[in-house]
């Protein structure tokens, strides 16, 4: 059954759940926000509800993984909640599985799917979207007055108060993207001191004006989402793992963390592909959707970073995946390994003699805004 975003907070205050909630479409910030409300009201707060939430990775999964997650019991809640991240990669079989498991879920699982653009002949979208038992929502980037609405909640949430021109300011830099935005206005807040808000009892006292965004947000790109990446990059591991230890006390899931820098890694190799096929850098922007305001850092790295490095890079993710997934070491100890092995391997490419980096990409240097 397909919903539109705002009747989905009136629907999941509602019982019964339905076993599947399909969340897709460009704008994964919002999707993602969703995520986190739907996990809160299922789940609450208490910290015995890990044990009833469980995180799978759509490329890597396997049919027998899935439907042991999904025929799991919670211990604790009284329902258990497994997403399923990048389910738009899902193999042939895993997907064929996962629509017949729609004939006969399990009635105290929910389990909550997250995925890119999918077409409407999709058949995962199809089915969801067909189905009267479960819930489909397709989240778009926002324009205009709405995504400037969207800011302002967000910053009234932390007791801050932005005017007209500062809220104009802030949409601009963010360019639609809710994702990375979230970033900064937590920044922003940071940087604010915060303010009380009116669900504490008090009101909106701190105001927000274009100097103050001008401030944190004028000279800042906004990188990969979780902030991880960009370190990673530069070589600088102490600040990855920082990023990482606020994202995990977050809520967070481990192995989506690992799947963004994962992700990173591959755009750069494949942005390399391209322009030694000829491929203008703005050409490969458009390609692979390279969000503007990382695209000077983007070809950077892909004029920067050898071929071996990348493909060493990669493995040690694939490495670490393996470890998240064996559960023999903890998730932080995993990925904090990763990242000072990935800003080794990556600062050593990037300072390397030019005979080690990567060959035949034309120099290119990007236009001033």
């Amino acid at each position: 059954m397909q919903l539109k975003p705002n009747q989905l907070p009136r629907l999941s205050l509602q019982v019964p759940w339905p076993p599947l909630i399909l969340l897709h479409g460009p704008e994964e910030g919002l999707a993602r926000e969703t995520l986190h409300q739907l996990r809160q009201t299922l789940l609450g707060n208490e910290d015995e509800t890990v044990f009833d939430s469980e995180g799978l990775s759509g490329p890597e999964l396997e049919t027998p993984d899935l439907l042991q997650s999904l025929r799991r019991k919670p211990l604790f809640a009284a329902k258990r909640v497994v997403v399923l991240h990048r389910g738009d990669e899902l193999q042939k079989g895993v997907l064929e599985a996962l629509l017949d498991y729609l004939a006969t879920p399990a009635p105290r699982t929910v389990l909550i799917v997250l995925a890119g653009t999918l077409e409407a002949k999709n058949p995962l979208r199809k089915a969801i979207d067909a189905s009267p038992s479960a819930w489909s929502v397709a989240y778009y980037p926002l324009e205009g007055a709405a995504f400037r609405n969207w800011i302002r909640q967000r910053l009234n949430q932390a007791g801050l108060q932005a005017d007209d021109a500062a809220l104009e300011l802030m949409a601009q830099l963010s360019q639609g993207n809710s994702q990375g935005a979230e970033a900064e206005l937590d920044k922003l807040v940071l940087y604010m001191g915060g303010g009380r808000s009116p669900e504490h009892g008090g009101e909106t006292s701190r105001k927000v004006g274009v100097e103050e965004v001008a401030a944190i947000m004028g000279e800042t790109a906004l990188l990969d989402p979780f902030g991880l990446a960009g370190p990673l990059f530069n070589g600088d591991a102490a600040t990855a793992v920082r990023t990482l230890e606020r994202l995990l006390a977050g809520g967070e899931e481990p192995i989506m963390l690992l799947g963004g820098i994962a992700r990173r890694i591959r755009q750069v190799a494949l942005g390399q592909a391209q322009m030694r096929q000829g491929k203008s850098p703005p050409q490969v922007f458009a390609s692979l959707r390279i969000f503007w305001k990382e695209q000077e850092a983007f070809l950077n790295q892909c004029q920067g970073l050898s071929d071996r490095a990348l493909a060493d890079a990669l493995l040690a993710c694939l490495e670490a995946d393996i470890g998240l997934k064996g559960g023999a070491t903890a998730a932080d100890q995993v990925l904090e390994r990763l990242f000072f092995r990935l800003a080794s391997l990556l600062r050593y490419a990037s300072s390397a003699p030019k005979a080690e980096k990567a060959p035949a990409i034309p120099p290119f240097r990007l236009p001033s805004p």
